[in-house]
């Protein structure tokens, strides 16, 4: 009885220290703040705590707004979003409309970015090139609008610098003179439905761009239309002291680029990087490749662009394509592996010259391709497209 009974004290005591410091680690109170103008945002931002929300009335205000060492917590994030996500709050202009800088577990909401300077939207560890600062980690991007930025030359319309750990999704990107989204430096996220559109009289580079030594970073689910130049950017050309934490081997590492769908320009260019997954997607109607192997830098600290799988996607081409495939010098096109793709030109019968034999290939099948409303339908019932293309693809939660 008494072994018992001091079994039963211990468990009551175990069980207030888990309570104890489960409550420890919560806020005292998270707080919603509101705001509705620019000066009492400024003054919220001093306030918040990890957990806290500040709701930002809809209307009109100025970008250019710096928000320096917020911090929440992991699973307490701090929230910036627009408090009517059917009418969100506006920030025009400013050299960065809001500028995030050594921040750590934030959430960014329904909000729009219009005609920034220099780039929309910039989160980043605070690196000048001087040093490597720790990167900035649990960043979520969702629900956001960014439109007009630059219009010409090297100006993004989200730039992440420095983040790990960090989710972009569900955001629409519209009119930019760089990345729609570039990545230098950044590890662990993941780049989820978005909807990329290029505008005429954008220089729009590339839709997405990853680069400065990023890794283990995946694209999903993203519509690509006109997006400049090149849709997706896997790697690139990175000035050394801006890579993160270091120069290593490489532009970008073990980037996965699937169930999204491109339309114009050239999908997909594989660039100083190694390890890429590409599979699933919908390249349709390009302009310029279906895909690119480039080698941009050829410093002998970077291996040659290579070891990449591309599988599983359907491409239709027209007579507006310049070629399927652009092998650059200085690349390992050989390293690369081809797998039961679809390939489908309905107008000059042109199948692809890859550098290795593909595996299971599937020529001249009309994958049934339809607009409308906006979307892309595949409409094709031949057998032979089973699991290709965009919608075989399971969305990674």
């Amino acid at each position: 009885m008494k072994t018992m009974m001091n079994f039963l004290k211990t468990l009551r005591l175990l069980l207030f220290l888990i309570l104890f410091f489960h409550v420890l680690n919560q806020p005292v109170y998270a707080r919603v703040y509101e705001a509705e103008t620019g000066y009492k945002i400024r003054e919220v931002l001093s306030l918040l705590k990890p957990g806290d929300t500040l709701e930002i009335e809809p209307g009109t205000y100025k970008g250019g707004i710096l928000i320096h060492g917020l911090n929440g917590k992991k699973g307490l994030p701090v929230t910036i979003k627009g408090k009517d996500s059917s009418n969100p709050p506006i920030f025009i202009g400013g050299k960065t409309a809001l500028n995030f800088s050594q921040c750590n577990y934030i959430c960014l909401a329904d909000v729009i970015v219009r005609r920034a300077g220099n780039n929309g939207i910039h989160v980043h560890d605070g690196n000048t090139g001087k040093g490597n600062p720790p990167p900035s980690v649990g960043i979520v991007l969702k629900g956001i609008i960014v439109e007009d930025i630059g219009p010409v030359g090297n100006f993004d319309a989200i730039k992440m610098s420095g983040v790990n750990s960090f989710v972009i999704k569900q955001n629409k990107i519209s009119g930019w003179g760089g990345s729609g989204i570039d990545c230098v430096g950044c590890a662990n996220g993941k780049i989820s439905q978005c909807l990329f559109q290029g505008k005429r009289g954008f220089s729009q580079a590339n839709g997405v761009q990853i680069k400065g030594g990023s890794h283990n970073i995946l694209v999903e689910k993203c519509y690509f239309y006109h997006p400049g130049r090149r849709g997706i950017n896997l790697g690139g050309s990175t000035g050394f002291k801006w890579f993160r934490p270091g120069v290593t081997d490489y532009e970008a590492k073990k980037i996965e680029v699937a169930g999204n769908i491109f339309i114009g320009g050239t999908a997909i260019a594989f660039v100083t990087s190694q390890q890429g997954y590409v599979h699933h997607n919908a390249i349709l109607y390009p302009t310029g490749w279906v895909l690119r192997i480039l080698q941009e830098d050829m410093d002998p600290r970077f291996k040659p662009c290579g070891n990449s799988l591309f599988m599983k996607n359907i491409i239709v081409v027209n007579e507006k394509m310049k070629d399927f495939i652009n092998i650059g010098p200085g690349t390992f096109p050989q390293s690369f592996r081809f797998r039961a793709n679809v390939w489908y030109d309905p107008a000059l019968g042109r199948i692809p010259r890859l550098p290795f034999m593909e595996n299971a290939p599937v020529y001249q099948v009309n994958p049934g391709v339809k607009f409308e409303k906006g979307k892309v339908f595949f409409l094709g019932n031949d057998p032979r497209l089973a699991g290709k293309g965009p919608n075989w693809y399971k969305h990674k939660k």
